[in-house]
This record gives C-alpha cells, sequence and structure tokens, in this order.
C-alpha cells in the first residue's frame, strides 16, 4: 500500500463521491456466472450475456477464452487490439481488426473511436451489444468521448478500469468522474473486483485498488435493489494464482 500523502477532508469527500458511483447492486431475477478462464481472463457477468447479438471485445492480447463460450452460444465477436496479430485460436464467428481503441480517429492511423466501429459495422441501433474491454487505461479516454446514444445500445459492460492511484492528479480525477457519471447515467454497476496485479492506494484515509474489475448493467434492461454482497464472491478468482485475492467488502461508500 502506498503511504497517504493526502489528508484532508474534502478530498476523501470528493472520491467518496467517485467511488460510490461504483456501488454495486443486484439485478433482480438475474443470476451471475463467471466465464472464460480461471484466474486472469474470465468474467464475471450476468447471465443475459448468453443472449447477446454481438461482443465487442477489445483488447484480446493471448487470450480469447470468453470469446470462445459466447461464439458457441452463437454470438458474433469484434474483435480489436493493435498490439498482436490475430487471436490465439481461430473460430468462425470471431471477426478480429488490428485497431486499437482512442478518443479519436485521428490520433493513430491503426486507431479508432469505439462508437466509429459500432457504426461503421452496421450496429447503430441495436441494443442486443455486449462489451468486454481491457484496453490497459485508454478505457478512460474511451469513456469520457463516446457518444452516450452509443453506450447505452450496450446490454452489460464488463472490464477493468486502471490506475485509481492518480486520484491524486486533478486531471485524472476529472476525466474519471465525467467518464464514471456518464457510465452511471445509462448502467448500474452489478460486480466489482479488484486486480491482485495491482496494490492499494491510500489517499485521504481511504484504501483505494489500484485497478478493479466491473460489470455494468444497463439500467433500462433490468431492475436493481441492494446487495448483501461481499466481494470477491465464491464466483471470482484472484487475478494472479500466487497471491490472495484482494477484499473489498460490500464496496459502499
Amino acid at each position: 500500500m502506498e503511504y497517504d500523502v493526502v489528508q484532508d477532508q474534502a478530498t476523501q469527500d470528493r472520491l467518496r463521491s467517485l467511488l460510490g458511483l461504483m456501488r454495486p447492486m443486484k439485478a433482480v431475477g438475474v443470476e451471475k456466472k463467471r466465464y472464460g478462464r480461471d484466474w486472469d481472463g474470465g468474467y464475471v457477468v450476468l447471465s443475459t450475456v448468453e443472449k447477446a447479438e454481438v461482443i465487442y471485445s477489445l483488447g484480446i492480447s493471448d487470450d480469447v477464452s470468453f470469446d470462445e463460450l459466447m461464439a458457441d452460444f452463437g454470438i458474433e465477436i469484434y474483435q480489436y487490439d493493435h498490439t498482436v496479430d490475430g487471436p490465439p485460436v481461430a473460430h468462425p464467428r470471431f471477426h478480429f481488426h488490428k485497431i486499437g481503441i482512442a478518443a479519436s480517429d485521428d490520433w493513430l492511423p491503426e486507431m479508432r473511436r469505439l462508437d466509429t466501429l459500432v457504426r461503421q459495422n452496421g450496429h447503430e441501433g441495436n441494443e442486443k451489444l455486449f462489451l468486454k474491454i481491457d484496453i490497459e487505461g485508454h478505457e478512460w479516454d474511451t469513456y469520457d468521448q463516446i457518444d452516450p446514444a452509443i453506450l447505452a445500445q450496450f446490454d452489460q459492460i464488463a472490464g477493468e478500469f486502471h490506475s485509481f492511484g492518480n486520484v491524486r492528479n486533478l486531471a485524472w480525477l476529472e476525466r474519471a468522474e465525467r467518464a464514471l457519471t456518464k457510465l452511471h447515467q445509462t448502467h448500474q454497476v452489478v460486480h466489482v473486483h479488484a486486480n491482485n496485479n495491482d496494490t492499494f492506494a491510500r489517499i485521504a484515509g481511504l484504501a483505494i485498488p489500484g485497478t478493479l474489475e466491473l460489470t455494468w448493467a444497463r439500467r433500462s434492461s433490468y431492475e436493481f435493489a441492494q446487495t448483501d454482497e461481499t466481494f470477491p464472491t465464491p464466483l471470482d478468482m484472484p487475478c494472479t494464482p500466487a497471491r490472495p485475492d484482494m477484499v473489498l467488502g460490500g464496496f459502499v461508500f
């Protein structure tokens, strides 16, 4: 854990508000399941994912275990990763593109906005989309800049949110607040897990995980209620098996 270098009450209040945007609730009448390989690479999401028509899988690296399971359900998988030449295994429902995700289509030739890709693929207006995203910190700009109408097309969003230790940086904090507020307007967190490859940062008396894995469900698709779950749950696994999972409790701020 990093040492606490910020101690004022105003900072704590602001951080509690930020973390409160990620308070998990349960989707009434819908079970959660874990899909994908053990340890790092598996995702805990609502079982309604099996009824998706299209999954956008952003940042695949060397693991497509989640994608394979979903493709076997008959779902088309649109994979984007500019750091690899293709998925480690083939599947007839995989549509791989050596393209990365950015906040602007003009940043680099191999980078595109997510909403641009949704429109190019003819998926604008399709409300049976699912988003899986692990793009190593670029998620903040992606959510900050995405068209809210495109964001609302995703029934669920599952992925990593990196670098919470940077909340001491005002520019980072303001962007995180914008991104999470935008997500919170259309989606509700239903699962939270800390990646134990990272550590806690202690800021203004709060212990904040450096990297969170969150699952969001669209507000218009589900009814939500308070949950008595504590995290990690029996469905979770530590990302690094050699170390214990990070305890978040109820994750209520």
